[in-house]
């Protein structure tokens, strides 16, 4: 009988959707799917935002930067509760945008919103390059913001001496520190072969759980190692890069199904 690619593998899938389908893609190549879904929940601040969208309206503002596609359809679904949506939009078009990600693209195509600046590959980094050039000291920038993720881009605003207005629409609470300690223990006592993420959010919590715990240099000695980290895009990718992961396996489609195949074609590659 022909080896499979991933035979006897223990793949750990954090993510929270698809994970039948992903599992059936896991066993076909002969791996063992392990769920561990890092589920992180999005809590929308409304009276918060509510003020944010006020001071929009009736403050001018050179730039807008939206950074995520749930950011962006919070903010216009407020502004049509708060009867201020054409207002809102209006005030973006108004001014000159910049995005990241092609859900944030979409969403602003539908409101007729054209990008001054998009990112290069989807993550922060790919949009500060082509922005920074673009900006004036002094210019009013209201930026919707996404976590630690936003801080490269806030500190580049800052240098440009721009006046910021930050909004924040969603906070993010952290997964069950139940799943956390199962990762944690599985990755740092080499349980697992490789660890798959779907999404930036998580990895933030997991890392902060790591370090609360004195972990960190073992949980990277192991990704460093015997574990394979598998990231579905380039924004998850860099959001494991800011934590010390060096060694991570990135699909050029941006696809669940994708990323494990090419998990299997690396295990099948340096296979001893």
């Amino acid at each position: 009988m022909t080896k499979r690619k991933l035979d006897g593998k223990r793949i750990v899938l954090t993510g929270t959707r698809k994970l039948e389908e992903m599992s059936k893609i896991v066993e076909k190549q002969g791996g063992i799917p392990l769920i561990r879904s890092l589920n992180v929940t999005i809590f929308f601040e409304d009276e918060k935002i509510k003020s944010q969208i006020s001071r929009v309206v009736n403050e001018k503002n050179d730039w807008f930067i939206f950074t995520t596609g749930i950011g962006v359809e919070k903010l216009l679904e407020t502004a049509r509760n708060m009867g201020v949506e054409k207002q809102f939009v209006e005030k973006i078009k108004q001014a000159k945008v910049a995005g990241r990600g092609i859900k944030v693209v979409q969403a602003l195509k539908k409101l007729g919103v054209d990008l001054t600046v998009r990112d290069e590959d989807g993550t922060t980094d790919g949009l500060i390059r082509p922005l920074e050039p673009q900006l004036s000291p002094g210019d009013r920038i209201a930026i919707q913001l996404y976590g630690d993720s936003s801080l490269n881009l806030i500190q580049m605003l800052k240098q440009k001496d721009a006046q910021i207005l930050e909004i924040l629409p969603y906070q993010q609470i952290p997964p069950d520190t139940s799943i956390l300690e199962t990762i944690s223990s599985e990755i740092v006592n080499r349980k697992i072969d490789a660890i798959t993420f779907t999404s930036g959010a998580p990895v933030p919590f997991l890392f902060d759980y790591v370090k609360k715990k004195g972990l960190l240099s073992q949980f990277l000695d192991a990704f460093s190692t015997d574990i394979v980290v598998a990231a579905v895009g380039k924004f998850t990718a860099q959001c494991l890069r800011n934590e010390g992961v060096e060694r991570i396996i990135v699909p050029q489609e941006e696809r669940m199904g994708s990323m494990i195949i090419e998990l299997a074609n690396y295990f099948q590659s340096n296979s001893k």
